[in-house]
């Protein structure tokens, strides 16, 4: 077996292209570990922890007592926390995974009555529209449409927006992204998000509409994240203490002036 810079990489795209290969097939049990170890060239320790990656993906699942199953072909799941602030590249990111963007377009347009609310701009004035498929590994898994306002000396061309949005946002106007209010809902793909994410029409989708402000409490960013909903999984952590209450508050507060 070929060898990369990372060990258990390597041993976990491998198994990953045995998978697809059909050498272990979905719903077969995978070889016992002194099999795999001697197959594969690697100690234990290093089989283990590929397996586990494989595991987290949903690749593969343990059963005490019977084995490690292959469940389904190898493709990317996400998983998230909600109450961290993390861009989309980095949500991809955190889970080991190589954040990409394709079909970039960026355009001036009226924002809908929703994003120029949120920006707090007039109904009529054009802000910057960019429009971007967000990939993970190669497979497309969010198509984005992000609201800025105009005059504020960010990018006109479409090449400005193919990296992290909130990379570009805290060089221009040097400071972070502080924050953002999210807003989950379900809806179906149309025709034209499902040609986006190689989806079919119909499908599921998580959609955040989310308003950022920078670190200084300005509005800066409205965007819609059309989210798979077979590849993210997306956790709210919930407390309950007089702090979380009184933040609480001010988020419901925050969300009754949109």
């Amino acid at each position: 077996m070929r060898r990369g810079p990372n060990l258990v990489d390597t041993v976990a795209a491998e198994m990953e292209r045995r998978i697809l290969d059909g050498a272990y097939p979905v719903g077969s049990t995978l070889p016992n570990e002194a099999a795999l170890c001697a197959d594969l060239e690697v100690s234990r320790a290093t089989l283990r922890e590929a397996v586990a990656r494989l595991q987290v993906l949903g690749v593969v699942s343990r059963e005490q007592g019977k084995g490690t199953f292959v469940r389904r072909e190898p493709g990317v799941s996400i998983v998230t926390l909600l109450e961290a602030n993390l861009s989309i590249s980095e949500m991809i990111a955190s889970m080991g995974l190589e954040p990409g963007t394709s079909e970039v377009e960026a355009a001036h347009e009226a924002p809908s009555a929703e994003a120029a609310s949120a920006l707090g701009t007039g109904p009529g004035d054009p802000v910057i529209v960019v429009r971007r498929v967000r990939t993970a590994n190669g497979h497309p898994v969010v198509y984005s449409e992000d609201f800025m306002p105009r005059g504020l000396g960010l990018p006109e061309g479409t090449s400005a927006y193919e990296g992290s949005l909130y990379e570009l946002l805290a060089r221009h106007f040097d400071q972070p992204v502080g924050g953002a209010l999210a807003q989950i809902r379900p809806q179906a793909a149309t025709v034209e998000v499902a040609g986006r994410l190689h989806i079919s029409p119909g499908d599921l989708l998580l959609v955040l509409h989310q308003t950022h402000h920078l670190e200084d409490g300005r509005t800066i960013l409205y965007s819609i994240d059309y989210v798979r909903n077979d590849v993210f999984t997306i956790y709210v952590r919930r407390t309950m203490n007089e702090a979380s209450d009184q933040e609480g508050r001010a988020v419901m507060a925050e969300i009754d002036s949109l």
